[in-house]
């Protein structure tokens, strides 16, 4: 059940938390990148040069916001996918040697 903010890559229907497949990505290739020893500055610097939006909105990522990511990314990757079709939703193997690599987003 769903009882705060909602996280980054995930969205609440009926209570219950989904991977958000879109955002989803975003979020497996900043843990990526991260597990690859790029810095939270060089990470946020990079979403900044692609215009992704923070989660708060806006394009400056916070380091916490990136490291929140990060900390909490296993313990969601587990949840179901939202309902979105087939095509829109990325696959997220955090620890197959393919997904690894992709040195950017």
């Amino acid at each position: 059940r769903v009882y705060g903010d909602v996280p980054y890559g995930c969205v609440a229907n009926g209570g219950h938390l989904y991977r958000e497949p879109l955002l989803w990505g975003v979020r497996c290739a900043i843990v990526r990148l991260r597990a690859d020893g790029m810095s939270l500055q060089a990470i946020s610097d990079d979403l900044r040069r692609q215009r992704i939006p923070a989660p708060a909105g806006g394009d400056r990522w916070s380091k916490s916001t990136l490291q929140r990511i990060c900390d909490t990314h296993d313990l969601l990757a587990h949840l179901p996918v939202a309902d979105q079709p087939a095509s829109t939703a990325p696959a997220c193997t955090d620890t197959a040697d393919s997904d690894r690599q992709e040195s950017r987003l």
